[in-house]
């Protein structure tokens, strides 16, 4: 019933905002309608120029033409308002193993689920596999190279990233690779599927952290149906990126990147759906002295931020507006460092670790939140 009467508020609030936004308008058009009308009935005289100029300009003996203004969807957006997560916190979640096992001898950087039975990752040997929870190889495709992020698309087709040959390339359910895109002379480097099945790509004349005129950095977005690509521009020209090499697009249209600014520290900028600089998150106190290196993240439904810090071997929990939830030790998640994690729609948390090893959590809210109590598991673990 709760969740039935903040969704009926969310709507009655937009409403209003729109019927705010469409009032103003209405009352432009209404004036500008009066002034061209007065001026056809030549009801409008040199001396009476008050309610003539209405818009502004003293023109009244000159004919009046209509010049339609460029509608500008991000301004109207800004004007009107956005829709934020009212993500719950991470305080009271849990997280439930389910199951793990070794995928390689090596750090698992690359993995994607897409349900809470599979997940496509790429070990070592240069093998993109989707696996099940129990570790079975399901598919297996020989590349060239590791690539450095994939992302899935709703029918199967896996995207990634071709450092190498500054190229995007996709595999699609029949077992073809082919090219999507050249991004020559820039190499990318993060990879992510935006709300309306866009690419997000990160690029970059050299993966260093060197910034200038002579050291582009950029955030693509290609509309892979059409074939368009545009540079993703940002309002706050003194928030250039010196290294950005993870990205991510949430429900709210917020673009989250993670922007290296050493071989031990970065920090996560999010910028909103109108392209101003939402949070900045540079890691807390309480890292032991360890430089805060994101190396990689996910969003869950309802908008937390899960980052992998690198320097301290934890993950920090966000919410939607950058507030630090918590941080999920190496200890709550068998004891090894974690590399990357993917979390989807049900819930369910694959986590890479360094040692070669994928575990498989079910991550939701906490039964306690909601006031219903209940015996702890000891498989769980609270955060």
């Amino acid at each position: 019933m709760a969740d039935l009467t903040q969704t009926e508020e969310c709507i009655e609030a937009i409403r209003k905002a729109a019927e705010a936004l469409c009032s103003e308008t209405n009352k432009l058009r209404d004036s500008m309608i009066r002034r061209v009308t007065r001026q056809y009935q030549g009801k409008v005289s040199n001396g009476d120029i008050g309610e003539a100029n209405e818009i502004g300009g003293n023109d009244t003996d000159l004919p009046l033409h209509f010049q339609p203004g460029d509608i500008d969807v991000q301004k109207i957006q800004a004007i009107l308002g956005r829709l934020e997560a009212n993500a719950d916190t991470a305080k009271n979640a849990r997280l439930r193993k389910m199951a793990s096992f070794q995928i390689t001898n090596q750090s698992v950087d690359v993995l994607v689920s897409t349900s809470r039975e599979h997940a496509w990752l790429c070990d070592h040997l240069k093998n993109l596999c989707l696996v099940d929870k129990d570790g079975k190889t399901l598919v297996k495709r020989k590349l060239d190279h590791v690539p450095e992020s994939i992302t899935i698309s709703d029918d199967g087709t896996v995207y990634f990233t071709s450092y190498r040959e500054k190229a995007i390339k996709k595999l699609d359910v029949s077992g073809k690779i082919t090219y999507v895109l050249n991004t020559s002379p820039l190499h990318p480097v993060g990879l992510s599927l935006a709300n309306e099945g866009d690419l997000l790509i990160c690029v970059v004349d050299k993966f260093d952290f060197v910034t200038g005129k002579n050291k582009p950095k950029d955030i693509l977005k290609v509309k892979i149906d059409r074939g368009e690509v545009k540079s993703v521009k940002f309002k706050d020209d003194s928030e250039k990126l010196t290294a950005p090499y993870r990205i991510l697009e949430n429900t709210n249209g917020d673009v989250l990147v993670i922007d290296g600014l050493s071989e031990t520290s970065g920090r996560l900028v999010v910028f909103n759906d109108v392209g101003g600089v939402k949070f900045t998150y540079s890691g807390d106190d309480t890292g032991n002295g360890q430089p805060f290196c994101p190396t990689n993240m996910c969003i869950d439904h309802i908008g937390n931020i899960f980052v992998v810090d690198g320097g301290s071997h934890c993950i920090h929990v966000l919410n939607s507006v950058g507030e630090l939830q918590r941080k999920i030790i190496s200890d709550e998640i068998g004891g090894v460092e974690p590399t990357i994690l993917s979390i989807g729609q049900d819930g369910i948390m694959w986590v890479g670790h360094a040692n070669g090893e994928v575990a498989v959590y079910r991550y939701r809210r906490s039964h306690r939140a909601s006031g219903v109590s209940r015996v702890r598991d000891e498989k769980e673990t609270f955060f």
